[in-house]
């Protein structure tokens, strides 16, 4: 082997740099205060034992809020909800139904006349027909196929005031052969011709009635608040608009051990078996890291001294877990106008690195290395709000990724809380690390969030938000996308 000149030999030794644009002097002071020691002290508490799993409606929960509610004080920012007596608050509270469905007693009626006019009742019940409503109700109506959709856990809690009114029921392949019966044809042969095309399939099953009765061993009614804090913009024109940054406080709540079964507490570690025994699901990642990651990046900005020109609504939703229902909330009750509303960064699950799991095999492809990887959810909508991201992402150095909106098994862009406003038409992404196996397990627990990389995470959406409070164009909202 030729012997390279040592001076060259030094040259191709040296490490290879790349310099990372300077983060703007005018956003440093904040940037400074996203420390990843404070993020783990924050979500050492949010998913300690002592939340309880901060299901909505219990205890833990409404402990969250206040902590939240604390900091966003602390922090100086100001009380952006009106109570009921008009008063200034951090939190918008709202009224829920929490209900059990009684499988036994709900129930499915199929009526359908062949063609000779021959008439034949069928009555279903739990597994093979069921459902749950937050009123107990019975409810007779012709059927119509308007096509296939998505599986979804059913909520049971649900608010009060809702502006829908639509039971939901979930029946087997042998229900569904029975009220495709009069079309001639079976609901997998419709599904396979809309795949074919992308046609509508809907139709009117003739000759075909169904009652569905539900019905509810309890029901209680409680408040949730979503927690909301205002830094307000500071140029007079430009301060009515409004960037939200948010994320979800509850989680999945406690439930006794199984038998001669231990938990898991809050740092990892096994706990006995016994009588007194709980099993917690802790939510650090779902979305604990969430949390404290709205909490941090309300502290930076009002750190800062010096403010975009436009407002910022930081909130941090209830009941996410339950279907979304603080955020549906807040979009149908918006506390700052809707269409002033340039941009929101949403965060659920941002401390984990993606790894395969039963949530994803066989249905997605996940990536070998994800320890500098982050799921950015919602570009197709507003490709403009993605430009700035990425450009701002020069400065951090994530590794970037759009899988989720282009795949269609998992659902993803649905399942959390940017999609309500989604519905109104406000460029919102979801910032997301990915699915792991510890997801929606006991085991989700905060010894295992990687904390540096959630602190370039917070980086990187505190110099976005910084972006869309005070770029002259915000981003574009696209209202039908092509698939890509």
């Amino acid at each position: 082997m030729r012997k390279l000149p040592s001076l060259l030999l030094a040259v191709c030794l040296a490490p290879v740099v790349v310099a990372q644009a300077p983060i703007p002097a005018s956003e440093r002071a904040g940037f400074a205060t996203l420390k990843a020691e404070t993020l783990k002290a924050d979500l050492g508490y949010i998913a300690s034992d002592k939340l309880q799993g901060r299901m909505s409606l219990q205890p833990g929960d409404d402990l969250a809020v206040h902590w939240i509610e604390k900091q966003f004080r602390a922090a100086g920012l100001e009380p952006a909800a009106i109570t009921a007596a008009g008063k200034a608050s951090y939190l918008q509270t709202f009224e829920l139904i929490e209900y059990r469905p009684n499988r036994a007693e709900t129930a499915l009626v199929l009526e359908t006349k062949d063609e000779a006019g021959t008439a034949s009742r069928t009555e279903f019940h739990a597994p093979v027909a069921f459902g749950a409503y937050k009123e107990e109700m019975d409810l007779t109506a012709a059927v119509a196929f308007a096509g296939y959709g998505i599986t979804a856990p059913l909520p049971l809690q649900a608010i009060a005031d809702d502006e829908l009114h639509i039971p939901v029921m979930v029946v087997q392949d042998a229900v569904a052969e029975q009220l495709f019966s009069t079309l001639g044809t079976t609901g997998s042969a419709l599904q396979s011709a809309i795949d074919k095309d992308l046609r509508p399939q809907s139709r009117v099953l003739a000759e075909t009635t169904v009652t569905m009765h539900f019905a509810n061993t309890n029901a209680r009614r409680g408040t949730t608040s979503n927690v909301v804090g205002l830094l307000r913009g500071s140029d007079p024109a430009l301060a009515a608009e409004t960037i939200l940054i948010t994320a979800h406080h509850d989680h999945d709540g406690e439930a006794p051990c199984g038998e001669d079964q231990g938990g898991i507490d809050e740092t990892g570690h096994d706990t006995p078996s016994g009588a007194e025994c709980v099993q917690t699901w802790h939510g650090a990642d779902d979305n604990g890291s969430g949390t404290v990651g709205v909490v941090a990046l309300a502290r930076a900005f009002a750190a800062n001294g010096v403010r975009p020109k436009r407002s910022i609504l930081f909130t941090v939703f209830a009941s996410e877990e339950r279907g979304l229902l603080g955020a549906y909330w807040m979009a149908a009750h918006p506390l700052r106008p809707l269409e002033t509303t340039r941009a929101q960064i949403n965060f659920d699950m941002i401390g984990r690195d993606e790894k395969a799991s039963k949530q994803t095999d066989g249905l997605i492809e996940i990536p070998k290395d994800t320890t500098n990887r982050l799921n950015l959810i919602g570009a197709l909508y507003s490709p403009s709000y993605d430009r700035v991201v990425k450009e701002e992402n020069k400065r951090v150095g994530l590794t970037l990724d759009d899988r989720f909106d282009h795949e269609s098994a998992l659902n993803v862009f649905f399942r959390s809380d940017q999609f309500p406003f989604v519905l109104k038409n406000i460029p919102a992404f979801w910032w997301f690390t990915g699915f792991h196996p510890d997801y929606h397990h006991i085991t989700d627990t905060a010894e295992k969030i990687d904390y540096a990389k959630m602190t370039k995470i917070l980086h990187l959406a505190y110099l976005s938000a910084w972006r869309f409070g005070e770029d002259a164009q915000t981003p574009v909202f696209v209202a039908n996308p092509k698939p890509q």
